[in-house]
């Protein structure tokens, strides 16, 4: 016999699912995955509980195919369908981190996975460690082709997405000279077990720009930072409490934290799990002190603020209040009337525009 409480309980996970379908399809294709294996995926998931199993299916399938094709000696083949194995793991579980054992579990394999393409990314990726407080955080450094010391952008990841998500975008950053360092920080990823989020999240950009200045072969007198959704404002916090960032570009990002809607069972879920607490009671304290509020006053550098106002997780109001609040004079607001959440809908727009506002501020060629 279904009780009431259980009745009530499908219908709001069947929204959820629709909502996922609907909402993140564009993410999912800007980031990588194949349009195939989207569709025939979600085709079949008729539950929102069955969503991971299916993608664990789909990355097991690539997982299998990467192993042929090493084992026939094709290593750009195999890099490939890891790195598609990889994304799978990772989209199976970024909106459902519970139960937690299957989560990190899946974050594991997607990490190994996703360091056996790494090599073949073209240009290549080199597995780096940035320290930080005991902690090792795990990422990428890409160096654009034929540029020597190259300028560094920052690649600041949301709350629900990891390094090995961002190949694409990073991709149109190298194109025009840029090297990129894209890593794990405080409640994402690798690091989530070690380190869950925190409101000095800046600490961890601090971090990657100490380490830059430790490499020879990048500008570390030209290091930017760009952040896609919560990204968008750790990036704005970090840019104005480190000196060292000479340019910030904001995509989707939010003016402060307590503004989220603590009553939607999709997100909610995803927020208690960065900052690792249990209940809405722990995570009210963090999200309002969580805020660009008396911190964006002292940012010094330039800032590209990007948003899409069709973005109805971070409402268009918050972004354009960086924007207003930033003191400096070289400033930009661009909002994309058809753009969704980081405008992943328009990437072909939206990711140029970036990419050369940023190489222009940090003198990439």
């Amino acid at each position: 016999m279904t009780t009431t409480r259980e009745s009530e309980a499908a219908p709001a996970a069947d929204r959820s699912l629709e909502r996922a379908k609907s909402a993140w399809k564009p993410r999912l294709l800007a980031n990588g995955v194949e349009p195939y294996d989207y569709e025939r995926t979600t085709a079949r998931v008729k539950h929102w509980e069955d969503w991971p199993s299916a993608w664990d299916e789909v990355a097991r399938e690539h997982a299998r195919s990467a192993e042929q094709a090493a084992g026939d000696g094709r290593p750009a083949t195999a890099a490939n369908y890891a790195r598609l194995a990889a994304l799978a793991h990772h989209f199976a579980y970024f909106a459902l981190p519970r139960p937690r054992a299957a989560w990190i579990a899946a974050q594991r394999a997607k990490a190994i996975l996703y360091r056996k393409a790494a090599p073949y990314l073209d240009p290549p990726a080199e597995h780096v460690e940035i320290p930080l407080e005991g902690v090792r955080l795990p990422g990428y450094l890409r160096k654009p082709r034929d540029v020597a010391r190259p300028a560094v952008v920052l690649f600041l990841s949301g709350l629900d997405s990891t390094k090995e998500e961002h190949a694409t975008f990073e991709a149109v950053l190298l194109r025009r000279g840029l090297a990129t360092l894209t890593f794990d920080g405080p409640g994402q990823g690798e690091v989530w077990e070690h380190m869950p989020g925190r409101v000095d999240w800046e600490k961890a950009a601090t971090a990657a720009v100490d380490f830059v200045h430790t490499r020879a072969d990048l500008d570390a007198t030209r290091i930017g930072t760009l952040g896609v959704s919560l990204g968008g404002y750790l990036a704005a916090r970090s840019a104005s409490l480190e000196p060292r960032l000479r340019a910030v570009a904001v995509c989707g990002g939010r003016f402060d934290q307590a503004a989220r809607e603590l009553d939607d069972p999709l997100h909610v879920p995803r927020l208690l799990h960065f900052w690792n607490v249990e209940g809405i009671e722990d995570l009210v304290p963090k999200l309002q002190a969580s805020t660009l509020d008396g911190v964006i006053q002292r940012l010094n550098s330039p800032l590209l603020v990007v948003h899409g106002d069709l973005d109805t997780l971070s409402p268009t109001a918050g972004a354009r209040r960086i924007y207003d609040a930033a003191p400096v004079q070289d400033k930009q607001w661009v909002l994309y009337p058809e753009g969704n959440h980081v405008c992943n809908n328009i990437p072909h727009h939206y990711r140029p525009l970036v990419a050369d506002w940023l190489a222009e501020r940090l003198g990439a060629s």
